[in-house]
């Protein structure tokens, strides 16, 4: 299928070419990170979405193993999701699974309080997957889109 509104693979993000290529950790990374669930939580954003593509992609280039999730809170429309998922589409495959978006409803508050998103759309993923229900020893990472891993 197709991308958003008949774009060409990429283009949307500005990004000519095919989709990129895996991202390989550096050799003997620790296996330790598998038991990491990074999740980022973020906006329905343009912004935030290449954020949360470098985010990603640093998470794999610093050697993360572990899943990893963002949550989308407050999307306005269908075709905005859509963009997303296209994007994160391409990323997904080239990771073997190990790579999730979930769109959750806005959780701003009567006074446009919305930083409300982050612990709302959270708990909704939680509650949504059956994450809820965590082991005493899963560790699940909660880290904005912009910030960048340098090591695991």
């Amino acid at each position: 299928r197709g991308g958003p509104a008949g774009a060409s693979p990429r283009r949307h993000l500005g990004l000519p070419g095919a989709p990129p290529p895996p991202v390989r950790p550096p050799a003997g990374v620790r296996e330790e990170s598998r038991g990491v669930h990074v999740v980022l939580s973020t906006d329905c954003s343009p912004y935030q979405n290449w954020q949360s593509i470098a985010s990603f992609y640093g998470l794999r280039r610093a050697g993360h193993e572990g899943p990893v999730t963002r949550v989308v809170s407050g999307c306005p429309n269908q075709d905005r999701k859509d963009e997303i998922v296209y994007d994160f589409r391409y990323m997904a495959e080239a990771d073997g699974g190990r790579l999730g978006v979930h769109f959750t409803p806005p959780f701003t508050m009567k006074n446009k309080y919305k930083y409300a998103n982050k612990p709302g759309g959270v708990y909704h993923w939680m509650n949504a997957t059956g994450q809820d229900g965590l082991a005493d020893d899963d560790v699940l990472a909660l880290v904005d889109p912009d910030m960048l891993a340098l090591r695991p």
